[in-house]
């Protein structure tokens, strides 16, 4: 049974990595962008509404809620963290809006999760403080986020950076550019703008959901647009 199963997961794949060379050498799958500026980028999850843009971002320009410095690969201020918790690890998320994410302080290392894990380490206790504050972000936001990417850390500590507007605010100037950003591609016929980041790499992807799918609901195929 264990070969079979092997046997037709290896075809299943072959046949997705087939069919994916098959559509990109016709050039029949739309361009789909996901919807960005600065820092950040419209989320697929309507409650969160906007996230950080994933892969390092090199931070050289302060406009848009924007911090000097580099970001990490999921777009967070902070450094890499793996996701498997290193044994003998007491391990912190920290949620919160621009007061964790250190917006208007110059150096990553001066923001208070990198500086309270400093603290506990001169203390003995051996801790990771990973950092997932956005700028803007209300508590309906923070505990979306804890649920998507936070929980995956396995923490032993969540820590909420609360201000009062934290219970009802949300940015309206980030959220109201990426909002704005999508409606004029959708004008301009372009559709999936809050699609998966990293699926929309996949021409097989595409064609299916914006091609197949599209026109079984009646709706006209996407054309190409710019990136935002």
């Amino acid at each position: 049974m264990l070969k079979k199963a092997a046997l037709l997961l290896a075809s299943v794949v072959l046949a997705l990595l087939a069919a994916e060379l098959l559509v990109r050498a016709a050039g029949v799958a739309p361009r789909v962008y996901v919807i960005r500026k600065g820092r950040f980028q419209l989320s697929h999850n309507p409650k969160i509404g906007y996230e950080p843009a994933p892969l390092a971002y090199n931070g050289r320009d302060l406009s848009f809620y924007d911090y000097l410095g580099a970001s990490n690969s999921l777009g967070y201020r902070d450094r890499e963290h793996a996701v498997a918790k290193p044994s003998g690890t007491y391990r912190i998320v920290v949620l919160g809006d621009s007061i964790a994410a250190g917006l208007h302080v110059e150096r990553n290392e001066d923001i208070f999760p990198p500086v309270l894990e400093r603290l506990l380490d001169g203390r003995g206790l051996h801790a990771e403080v990973i950092n997932l504050a956005v700028s803007g972000y209300n508590t309906q936001q923070e505990v979306e986020t804890l649920i998507e990417k936070g929980l995956r850390y396995h923490p032993d500590l969540v820590l909420v950076a609360y201000t009062m507007s934290s219970r009802e605010h949300l940015d309206g100037d980030i959220l109201k550019t990426l909002l704005d950003a999508e409606q004029e591609q959708r004008r301009g016929g372009v559709s999936g703008a809050r699609t998966n980041s990293w699926l929309v790499r996949s021409a097989l992807y595409r064609f299916v959901r914006y091609r197949v799918l599209a026109a079984d609901r009646g709706g006209a195929p996407s054309r190409p647009g710019r990136a935002r």
